[in-house]
């Protein structure tokens, strides 16, 4: 009779090994997990990164939340049934309860509450009473548990006030490898114009390469990073350090205004605002390969300076004006032509400004405002910034760098009157006039 003594042996060693241990019982074949990030010098982390654990052999999914201010957090999927709670050391232990009084049997009813909880009482019957019991998901933990074995481990921002991300329940939820990670994506929320969400940063502002949805202004920077065949020993504690970097690109765009003054009407430049099309709507969030059938475009606010690089206030002296905007984004596509005055890699320019006069008591009033609008191909300056490598087979691309600088050579020329258009080379690097509107002191158009 020797079949049960092997039968039990079989079921002894079956656990063994505990990259097949299923048993989330089985405190010895797991490991416990404490995240960490080292960020880029500069980075101003997200408040919160997603991670997703996925064990290579026998395969299994777990997701996980991490605040990166105290690398506390909680499990968002498949949580195991162990979970222990974070318990703050500091904290103080609430007052103890008062002890209930033996000699009293039942509820005690407060006679001086109109509302007891008794006959006729008009509480909710679904407030109060016994809370539901805290799940796996909700408890906050210092460590995330796992079972042993070889783990690829996953993370990107959690915040998604700008952007989707997809596949992302599919990809966790997927048998085995029936979808893989390079199918998660992340893709743009998009806008109209006229949408109050866009935060447009200029008043009536005219769009003059239109059939491209905006994005959100000024998008911050994206991270994300991945770790592969890290082990997960049994019973131990241990620390993965994630080296989040950029998905998106930081680009710097200058160009330069001369100011014309030759009419005699003097002029201050308020501000400007730029708007840049040919952006990527989506990319793989784990491979960088970014999609090109569909792009977006985004305005962008911007500083003016003077030839040192310094911020200034502009002045009516003043004939020379160089202005940065700063943008993250997944890229930006040049046109196939650069002759183009729409389609990708077209920026437009909207200047607002104000001229100055002195009245008849000697007093400097500020005078008439205007919008004055222009556009022009980056063809030239996004071919030399050399952003991204295509594929062979030109069905999406990568990003080269993770910072650009758009140094635009042609300057725009510009009077009281509209931004200046050359035809020296038939269109090519100039700057076109679109509009000249004169505004109220509000940027609302006047009727002329």
């Amino acid at each position: 009779m020797l079949l049960p003594a092997v039968v039990c042996m079989l079921l002894v060693d079956s656990c063994t090994d505990a990259g097949l241990c299923e048993d989330a019982t089985h405190a010895v074949h797991e490991g416990n997990v404490r995240m960490n990030y080292v960020w880029p010098e500069g980075t101003t982390p997200p408040d919160s990164m997603t991670i997703m654990a996925v064990r290579v052999v026998n395969h299994r999914k777990f997701g996980m939340i991490v605040s990166t201010e105290n690398l506390r957090g909680h499990y968002f999927y498949n949580a195991p049934a162990n979970v222990t709670e974070w318990v703050d050391p500091d904290a103080v232990d609430p007052e103890p309860k008062p002890e209930s009084d033996p000699t009293v049997i039942g509820v005690v009813v407060d006679p001086e509450k109109p509302n007891n909880g008794g006959e006729g009482s008009e509480s909710n019957p679904d407030e109060g009473g016994e809370t539901e019991p805290t799940t796996s998901e909700e408890i906050v933990v210092d460590h995330f548990t796992l079972p042993a074995g070889t783990y690829n481990f996953f993370t990107m921002e959690t915040d998604t006030s700008n952007v989707y991300y997809r596949n992302v329940n599919e990809y966790l939820n997927a048998a085995g490898t029936g979808l893989q990670y390079s199918e998660i994506g992340l893709e743009y929320k998009v806008y109209d114009l006229d949408d109050e969400k866009l935060d447009v940063p200029g008043k009536n502002y005219q769009d003059y390469n239109q059939g491209f949805k905006y994005v959100r202004t000024e998008c911050p920077a994206i991270y994300v990073d991945r770790k592969e065949l890290l082990e997960i020993g049994q019973n131990i504690d241990m620390n993965i350090q994630f080296q989040p970097r950029m998905l998106t690109q930081n680009v710097d765009i200058y160009f330069n205004i001369k100011k014309e003054l030759a009419d005699g009407t003097p002029f201050v430049v308020d501000s400007v605002i730029a708007e840049i099309s040919g952006i990527p709507s989506k990319v793989g969030v784990f491979d960088g390969h970014l999609y090109l059938a569909k792009t977006r475009k985004m305005l962008f606010r911007t500083t003016l300076e003077n030839t040192n690089g310094n911020k200034i206030d502009d002045t009516t002296t003043n004939e020379d004006i160089r202005v940065h905007g700063n943008i993250n984004v997944l890229s930006i596509l040049h046109s196939e032509n650069p002759a183009n005055v729409s389609g990708p890699g077209i920026m437009q320019i909207a200047i607002y400004s104000h001229t100055e006069q002195v009245d008849e008591a000697g007093v400097l009033r500020k005078g008439s405002t205007r919008r004055v609008q222009g556009r022009l191909n980056l063809y030239d300056s996004l071919v030399k910034a050399d952003l991204i490598a295509y594929s062979d087979d030109y069905q999406y691309a990568t990003k080269r760098v993770d910072h650009a600088v758009l140094d635009i050579e042609t300057t725009a020329v510009v009077s009281a009157k509209g931004v200046q258009s050359g035809s020296s080379q038939g269109g090519i690097n100039d700057w076109t006039f679109c509009s000249d509107v004169s505004t109220d002191e509000n940027g609302e158009p006047l009727e002329l």
